[in-house]
């Protein structure tokens, strides 16, 4: 008969060595849960119960720890990939280097007990190994948890192809340990109670973290290239914007210079008689004649500039463009916002009806602000097959491209506490998104 303060120990040490750190994980993506927090703060608990389950047959069963341990890593590994709608190399990224630091505090806390509580710590799942654990909580994930919150989540706002790579470095010092720990032919815990081998792990997740760090700082770096990108695209359509005034000046003054000679000859069809001629000379000289129409297309600046340079733009592409937007001269919302978004969904638009052979070709932008909030609703034309995501989600209408651009727009939308709803129907690819009108970002 098994004593029931040994389940109790066992449970103690199966949320020890889980619950830290699927919070850490859970905590590291809470902006891309699949199940709102009332559903996930159910599910957590039931995932709780599961490990100590199978902490009870790795303790008291003739299954073996090893093969449960694996099989409990697996449990871990696919509850994150259901809960978390994300990339998933950066999913296995943040996987693969949270099992390395669980593991180090195993093993680290396997070696403390060793230390201070002498042959108890010959028997597994002590109530002993549960103390020492739960200090190196305190000194390794807690700290781990404030890295996370400060460089990974605030620092690295975006998606990157990147991660398709990074995941492989927790990975290599992932097979580092589990070799040292189970490779040997040893048993796992009498590895972990020898100093050396503990000090030895230690310092391979010094150096993997070494390694995480630097890894974050170029994805920072990478993030600040893009916004500086942004704002000089900004930049340059306003430098078109101040153009433009300049050219239709320029434009009107050559008008009027030439406008004797026109007279001249018109006058000499009306004198001979040439009627058909004259009617067909002034239908083209009215094509010659300088755009009159309005640049301003709402009091916002920053939104004006972008809406004006892709209207010119689909201008000169033969793309009929219809604006209704209605913005104050001054928001709360910083003007790289807009020059994101509209940018991003514009040019989308654009390169969507460019591509139409046969058809319409049609943009429609309408914009307000509302009770604090900003609305866009952006629809455009489009020919041919959608490209959609692995998870079936709308990427982009571009034929080419990543479509990164969509995604960097839902990303600031969600950021912000904003919604965003992509629609297709009879041909018509529509954007329709909400933002509240605040500088700062959502916290995280």
């Amino acid at each position: 008969m098994i004593p029931i303060y040994r389940f109790l120990e066992v449970a103690l040490y199966s949320l020890l060595n889980f619950l830290p750190f699927l919070c850490l994980a859970v905590y590291s993506f809470r902006k891309n849960l699949r199940f709102s927090y009332t559903v996930t703060n159910v599910l957590v608990p039931i995932m709780c119960l599961l490990q100590i389950v199978i902490g009870f047959f790795a303790a008291f069963s003739p299954l073996g720890s090893d093969i449960l341990s694996v099989a409990s890593t697996f449990v871990y590994a696919a509850f994150l990939f259901v809960m978390i709608k994300d990339e998933k190399a950066k999913i296995i990224f943040v996987l693969l280097s949270l099992f390395n630091i669980a593991n180090l505090v195993t093993v680290s806390a396997k070696c403390l007990e060793g230390i201070f509580f002498g042959d108890i710590a010959l028997e597994a799942y002590r109530w002993s190994l549960s103390v020492c654990m739960l200090l190196l909580h305190l000194l390794i994930t807690v700290p781990v948890g404030l890295y996370i919150r400060k460089f990974f989540i605030n620092g690295l706002p975006f998606r990157t192809c990147s991660w398709h790579y990074l995941w492989a470095v927790p990975a290599t010092f992932y097979l580092i340990w589990f070799y040292h720990l189970y490779g040997t032919g040893q048993d796992a815990d009498a590895v972990a109670l020898i100093p050396h081998n503990a000090i030895f792990l230690l310092f391979i997740n010094l150096g993997a973290f070494a390694v995480y760090h630097i890894a974050i700082l170029l994805l920072r770096e990478q993030q600040k290239a893009i916004l500086l990108g942004q704002e000089n695209q900004l930049l340059e359509m306003q430098k078109q914007q101040s153009e433009n005034p300049n050219d239709r000046i320029n434009e009107a003054r050559r008008a009027k210079h030439d406008v004797r000679h026109h007279a001249i000859l018109m006058r000499e069809y009306l004198r001979n008689g040439k009627l058909k001629e004259l009617d067909a000379y002034l239908e083209s000289y009215t094509h010659t004649l300088p755009d009159n129409r309005s640049i301003t297309y709402c009091q916002h600046y920053a939104t004006n500039v972008i809406l004006s340079y892709f209207a010119q733009q689909a201008s000169d592409s033969d793309v009929e463009m219809d604006i209704f937007v209605q913005l104050p001269e001054t928001m709360a919302l910083p003007e790289t916002v807009f020059s994101v978004i509209l940018g991003n969904l514009l040019e989308n638009s654009l390169d969507a009806c460019r591509d139409i052979q046969s058809g319409e070709r049609k943009i429609t932008v309408r914009g307000r602000y509302e009770t604090g909030a900003v609305y866009f609703d952006i629809s455009n034309n489009y020919e041919g097959e959608l490209r959609r995501g692995k998870s079936g989600e709308l990427l982009t209408t571009k034929k080419q491209g990543s479509g990164l651009g969509l995604l960097s727009v839902s990303h600031i939308v969600k950021n912000r506490n904003g919604i965003m709803e992509l629609n297709t129907e009879n041909g018509i690819f529509r954007v329709s998104l909400m933002m509240p009108d605040t500088d700062t970002p959502a916290q995280s």
